[in-house]
């Protein structure tokens, strides 16, 4: 088989895994209308029924996810509404506001209109901005606005679309703090080598919508309101507070500000005095909110099958590698390409190693290079397998974006390795998109912008005879 045969097939896989996550196939498999009643499985397969009769129906959301989702869920709708005889069974929404990646591409739809969905873009090269608090900000009006009418007895449904992204996208620090102060602090622990559910843990305590915040500013003192929390992970373990920050998730049993403390501990990072000062006077969530529901929709074992289900389809022996691959990105290449060199195919002509997961990348102080923990992790591979020919390895991210470069990831393909110089130079620097876009361009996994949705990270290996 050529190199560019396996390379075309590895990509087959990949496209396969990200469209199984898709709104479209995520809603349909998960949400229902059945006279008047909203019925939601979860994860699971536990069953939720909400009465959408005489209650006002809202819809808000944050995530990279969140927009093919809510699309998915309104087609649902209009499908109901379209085959409702009588005009008292027509579903409305009153009204919604979603926080989207800049570059996400819309797909055509009068959904949005048709419905009285609001999109706001943010959160340009995966970051916090301006656009994310004022579409938080946005958010928090509108919940506002629901609170008030319930106190004259109107009974309304939330329903929230929560993504990974979501940290990004729903945004707004505690006073005293500036959105860039907090951007450059959890830039700063990001780059000493914290994961995401370390760095969660301190975007808490400088937020005013994260750990739960969002669903009490709903629900707090609202007898009459319900939150409907539909959830896509992007975390290993899918921790509830720790996809997005869980703006909708509370836990009575976590002490926030010590937890905080520790990670900042944990890597030495210098604090401001005043972001010191936020973190320590964090305080523990303690309100109960019977109305508030958290339901996990999907996460990156769903994709991962279906990537093993695709390489199974195209004749390869897969080697399930499971969905908790974690570490540093580099030190995880060489594992892939010990494999590699290692592993002997003896009783099959062509075997898959599949799995999913998300690295982590630790950069040094005067380290100016450009990539993603993706690319990382493939220049690692490709910098220890000095030529074979007949093994192609992939690392992408699900949600089309490697860190802030426009890629997904990589694809190491018939490997002939005549740049290790220029390969180890661009690891020690951290410049891994760098060094692909010079010397292997078609190398580089792109996706022509963010794939609307995010599940963590595809690995996969195929091996020949």
């Amino acid at each position: 088989m050529s190199h560019s045969k396996m390379n075309a097939q590895i990509l087959q896989i990949y496209n396969c895994a990200v469209n199984a996550v898709k709104g479209m196939n995520v809603i349909r498999n998960r949400i229902s209308i059945v006279e008047n009643n909203l019925f939601v499985s979860d994860f699971n397969e536990s069953s939720y029924v909400y009465d959408l009769k005489n209650t006002r129906v809202y819809v808000i959301g944050a995530g990279k996810a969140v927009f093919g989702l809510c699309q998915a869920f309104l087609s649902v709708v209009d499908d109901y509404n379209k085959k409702s005889h009588n005009s008292r069974n027509i579903i409305k929404i009153e009204s919604g506001i979603l926080s989207v990646p800049f570059g996400l591409k819309l797909e055509e739809s009068n959904f949005l209109n048709k419905y009285n969905i609001q999109v706001e873009f943010a959160a340009k090269n995966n970051l916090p901005d301006e656009n994310s608090v004022k579409a938080t900000s946005s958010i928090i009006q509108l919940l506002e606005k629901i609170k008030c009418e319930a106190k004259t007895g109107a009974h309304s449904l939330i329903i929230s679309f929560i993504s990974g992204g979501g940290s990004a996208l729903l945004s707004l620090p505690k006073q005293n703090i500036s959105i860039q102060e907090k951007r450059e602090f959890i830039s700063q622990l990001a780059k000493s080598g914290c994961d995401i559910n370390e760095l969660n843990k301190v975007r808490r305590c400088l937020s005013l919508v994260k750990g739960g915040k969002l669903a009490k500013i709903a629900l707090k003192n609202s007898e009459n309101v319900q939150m409907l929390n539909l959830i896509a992970s992007d975390v290993i373990g899918d921790s509830m507070s720790a996809i997005a920050s869980g703006p909708t998730f509370i836990d009575f049993s976590e002490n926030p500000s010590s937890d905080a403390l520790q990670v900042i501990c944990k890597y030495k990072v210098n604090v401001p005095d005043k972001i010191k000062h936020l973190i320590e006077s964090e305080q523990k969530m303690d309100e109960q909110m019977p109305s508030l529901r958290n339901v996990l929709l999907v996460n990156n074992s769903i994709a991962v099958r279906e990537a093993q289900k695709t390489a199974s389809s195209l004749g390869y022996k897969v080697v399930d590698m499971g969905t908790n691959i974690i570490g540093e990105a580099s030190q995880v290449g060489k594992i892939w390409a010990e494999i590699a060199k290692s592993e002997e195919l003896k009783n099959y002509s062509q075997v898959a190693w599949v799995g999913g997961g998300e690295t982590t990348v630790t950069i040094s102080c005067n380290s100016s290079g450009v990539g993603g923990r993706c690319q990382e992790m493939a220049l690692s591979f490709f910098n220890e397998m000095l030529e074979n020919k007949n093994v192609s390895f992939l690392a992408a991210g699900t949600d089309g974006q490697d860190g802030p470069t426009p890629v997904a990831g990589c694809v190491v393909s018939g490997i002939v390795n005549n740049w290790k110089p220029e390969a180890q130079k661009a690891l020690l620097e951290h410049n891994s998109y760098s060094f692909w876009k010079k010397y292997f361009p078609a190398s580089l996994v792109n996706t022509n912008g963010p794939t609307g949705v995010n599940v963590m990270d595809i690995y996969c290996m195929l091996k020949i005879k």
